[in-house]
């Protein structure tokens, strides 16, 4: 539901590469107006993979977003069980990540207010946060960890890379590409480091 306090005219949803009819796709051109509800059914017809929602309203997208008015969505089929199967995957070791930048002074996380010069060049954070969480530490068991990264931020490309810390220095780690926005690749790429565009995702090992 969109209330009305969140936007200034009307309000959809946006479902990043769900393949839906054009009135459930949430591009804008069937918008919820202020006080109404409406619910959206569709038959998943997509691979695996990682997906995304957010709302969608209209001059308030960045800012909601920012606030955490978004979803990831992971998409599970056959293909995608075996691969699992395949890595013995425990399942802690599955880790579905929204990756964005935010602007933070000491222990505060300033709200979403862009300059005029934001506005032209892009808004860019000072911190990174996962899932929201500003300096996050998740735990994995031994073995196989698999990484569903989603690039969540308003402007930011990001290079990502592994690394190994030890007392000698950081390493880098190479690491499987498995699947991209489309979903799982015919066979793994190693990489040591993948570049994500804001909203593109990423699947590795």
């Amino acid at each position: 539901r969109c209330l009305s306090d969140w936007s200034s005219d009307v309000c959809s949803s946006d479902l990043h590469g769900l393949l839906l009819p054009e009135d459930g796709d949430g591009a804008g051109f069937d918008p919820v107006l202020p006080g109404q509800t409406r619910r959206v059914r569709f038959t998943l017809r997509n691979r695996a993979g990682l997906y995304w929602m957010h709302a969608h309203a209209h001059g308030f997208t960045a800012e909601q977003v920012h606030a955490g008015l978004a979803a990831l969505l992971v998409v599970h089929d056959p293909e995608d069980d075996a691969l699992d199967a395949a890595l013995q995957l425990a399942s802690a070791n599955r880790l579905a990540l929204a990756l964005a930048d935010a602007r933070v002074a000491g222990d505060t996380l300033l709200p979403y207010a862009p300059s005029p010069v934001d506005c032209l060049h892009g808004w860019f954070g000072n911190a990174m946060r996962v899932n929201g969480k500003v300096d996050a530490t998740l735990q994995v068991a031994p073995g196989w960890v698999r990484l569903q990264l989603l690039n969540g931020c308003n402007a930011r490309g990001l290079l990502l890379q592994l690394e190994s810390t030890a007392a000698a220095g950081n390493t880098p780690l190479a690491f499987e590409l498995l699947g991209t926005d489309g979903g799982l690749l015919a066979a793994p790429v190693r990489l040591e480091r993948v570049f994500l565009y804001p909203a593109e995702r990423v699947d590795i090992a």
